[in-house]
């Protein structure tokens, strides 16, 4: 993600409706990679500013978020609404986003996870049901029924495994590092759901180098084992580790799952599908399920 310079009055009008006008206007966020920029602006100031327009995370702070300090998220430091439109204004968390993994990153990443997680923890499953994903799966396994057992057992386990606040959207582009400490970003999708969701996403995507953007191994162990023991941790948790292995195996045949449906809706030769180096990671996770 990157900044690029922006001018002031495109969002003059909500600098004033927040009581920012005499923050400097550092820029807007841009994704070069994709050639996409957001409605989303960087502010100057201490703390310096994300001033965003309101794209879900604002029920997400005020059902869970706001006033909890201690959590390993961005404090809501201001809403207003101009022209119909939500804003939100952010405290700005710098640092290096973690697409790039190495072991003393993965480490604060998985502490700082699993200390979200813990504070919405329940032994009890979700009760909501995403369809859209269940007709996606469906459509995989439709199409590759050599993967049919996995998302069985995908769907039977997201119906009772423990649940918490996800994410729901755990790129390693929305966790930062400052040097000491990790913070998660961008809570438009989260909600209370099957808690191996977050972390499977994580060590699935990394940089993108070629289809499948895993983790390198040393750093998604570190990643994995810090938040599983600091979860074993807590009182009344049921999960051991060999669970907590095939569920986050699970949680990748999901994520590659949804790739695959993409794939599928876009083209009508599914050799093509199957050639992608995606496919032989989800055999491989197919298998070792067993």
């Amino acid at each position: 993600m990157s900044i690029r310079s922006c001018d002031r009055s495109e969002l003059e009008p909500v600098l004033n409706a927040l009581e920012l006008s005499d923050r400097q206007l550092l820029g807007k966020y841009i994704d070069l990679g994709f050639e996409k920029e957001y409605n989303v602006y960087l502010a100057a100031g201490n703390p310096r500013l994300v001033v965003k327009l309101d794209d879900g995370q604002g029920v997400v702070y005020e059902r869970w978020l706001d006033g909890q300090p201690d959590l390993p998220v961005p404090q809501l430091l201001g809403t207003a609404v101009v022209d119909g439109h939500t804003w939100h204004a952010f405290e700005e968390r710098g640092g290096e986003d973690l697409q790039c993994l190495r072991r003393e990153t993965a480490t604060a990443a998985g502490k700082s996870l699993a200390r979200l997680h813990a504070r919405f923890w329940s032994e009890s499953p979700a009760t909501n049901v995403n369809g859209t994903r269940a007709e996606k799966f469906a459509l995989v396994a439709k199409h590759f029924p050599e993967l049919s057992v996995a998302l069985t057992e995908l769907a039977d386990r997201a119906a009772s495994a423990p649940s918490t606040l996800c994410e729901n959207d755990l790129l390693p582009m929305n966790v930062l590092w400052d040097g000491h400490d990790a913070t998660i970003i961008d809570f438009g999708h989260a909600d209370i759901s099957p808690y191996f969701g977050d972390p499977a996403r994580f060590v699935a995507f990394g940089k993108p180098e070629g289809g499948y953007y895993v983790q390198p191994t040393d750093a998604r162990e570190k990643f994995l084992t810090q938040y599983f023991e600091i979860i074993r941790s807590m009182a009344g948790t049921t999960l051991d580790r060999a669970r907590f292995d095939r569920d986050i195996a699970l949680g990748e045949i999901a994520e590659l799952s949804l790739v695959f449906a993409a794939y599928i809706r876009r083209t009508t030769k599914f050799a093509d599908v199957a050639s992608q180096p995606e496919f032989e990671r989800i055999l491989q996770l197919a298998h070792t399920l067993g």
